[in-house]
């Protein structure tokens, strides 16, 4: 709080600025979530490659 009229002095760590800046654990669940799509991904053109060959 401002002591000279009992405001709240607003602080960069907090609200929308500080939510710009994101934690090592949301790093490594963002890496986790794109390797298991990649992997997902692969999985499914690998299949189609199977079904092209068989002629399916």
């Amino acid at each position: 709080m401002d002591e000279a009229d009992g405001t709240a002095i607003p602080s960069i760590s907090s609200g929308t600025v500080g939510s710009r800046f994101i934690s090592e654990t949301d790093v490594t669940e963002a890496q986790a979530r794109r390797d298991e799509q990649w992997k997902a991904a692969y999985a499914r053109s690998s299949d189609w490659d199977k079904n092209l060959l068989l002629g399916l």
